[in-house]
């Protein structure tokens, strides 16, 4: 489409600065394109030089540097717009313009390819497209326009909301509950039976079964490799727009708040609860029975191993402010150092 029919139809992200509106805009790439007809979200004054050297079209940057990208573009060959949220109009635009959506043609004409196995009870909703050699258990019901990859597997009265990607090679155990539009990728297990054992007194191990079930609730993202376990008899929960990257373990008995952002390597021992809008990074360990209040942010390779009642920022093993934590790293390079002041401190004070 032309510059302008794109600026138009995403006008609540972006708005028409200067340049060539009549411009064909055929994709979305990186600053340094080389791929003529493209859309670039450049984000600072760096990524700008980069778009403006490269066969961009249609440059989007942050309202702040406006005046700078006027002066420097080629008003015939390129089209300048503004956001006052770059990286937010990139996410919106491309998934609703250029994402990769799976077409029927690559399973066959049919919706359901004839290879999966779909329990007579189960009830497909319209659209819904199955790949190859997936199983869909005994009353199962699957909403309007999902798709349900190759080789997954859905068990007995498990549900799935409307407009949701189950990815290939996911595992969906029984009776769970996935809302609409949510993501599970390659991979991952949803609902599977907690880690939990009984004791005799010659150590011998019991499986404690697990009836509680597994919910994502609506607009829930889980990435590759991600294990959901269900819970003992409550149910597991993950709440709705919370984002799970990948290789993240979710013992049983967990509840999730909304709108969390979850990075990869994340454990979650069991009965823990952790509240909205909760950030973490990498490597994240958190410990069993206990809360995470509303508003945490965690730093990489924290270790959570007790309550934590206030917002703010956090990190560190013990757990600190963030601030503290920092201190407390910088630290410890210095510590032999100081070890042999003290010494040399305390011989000559004769302690």
């Amino acid at each position: 489409m032309k510059a302008s029919e794109l600026i138009d139809k995403y006008q609540q992200w972006i708005s028409y600065i200067q340049g060539n509106q009549d411009l064909e805009v055929t994709g979305t790439d990186h600053a340094g394109t080389d791929r003529p007809n493209s859309l670039v979200f450049a984000s600072d004054e760096k990524d700008l030089d980069r778009a403006l050297k490269g066969t961009a079209t249609l440059i989007v940057v942050p309202e702040k540097l406006s005046s700078l990208a006027e002066q420097k573009i080629s008003a015939d060959s390129q089209c300048l717009a503004a956001s006052k949220n770059v990286r937010l109009a990139m996410a919106r635009i491309n998934d609703a313009q250029f994402k990769y959506k799976l077409e029927n043609h690559e399973w066959g004409e049919e919706n359901i390819h004839p290879s999966s196995y779909v329990h007579p009870t189960a009830q497909i909703g319209n659209l819904v497209r199955i790949g190859p050699n997936s199983s869909i258990g005994a009353h199962v019901t699957i909403g309007a326009h999902t798709t349900v990859g190759a080789n997954t597997t859905i068990g007995a009265h498990s549900s799935i909301g409307e407009e949701c990607e189950i990815h290939s090679q996911v595992y969906i155990s029984h009776h769970c509950e996935i809302g609409n539009r949510c993501e599970v990728h390659p991979q991952s297990s949803v609902g599977t039976e907690g880690f939990g054992y009984a004791d005799d007194k010659n150590f011998d191990h019991y499986r404690v079964p697990h009836f509680g079930k597994s919910i994502l609730q609506d607009d829930v993202h889980i990435g590759s490799g991600v294990n959901l376990d269900r819970g003992t008899f409550k149910d597991s929960i993950i709440r709705r727009g919370t984002k799970v990257d990948n290789h993240c373990h979710f013992g049983h008995n967990h509840d999730i708040g909304e709108n969390c952002l979850i990075t990869a390597g994340f454990i979650l021992a069991g009965s823990t609860t952790i509240g909205n809008n909760f950030v973490c990074g990498g490597r994240t360990s958190v410990a069993g029975h206990i809360h995470v209040t509303d508003n945490v942010q965690i730093s990489a390779l924290t270790a959570i191993t007790k309550s934590l009642d206030e917002s703010g920022a956090f990190g560190g093993y013990p757990i600190l402010k963030h601030r503290d934590a920092i201190r407390a790293y910088s630290t410890l390079p210095h510590l032999p150092e100081m070890r042999k002041m003290l010494k040399k401190i305390m011989k000559k004070l004769e302690l």
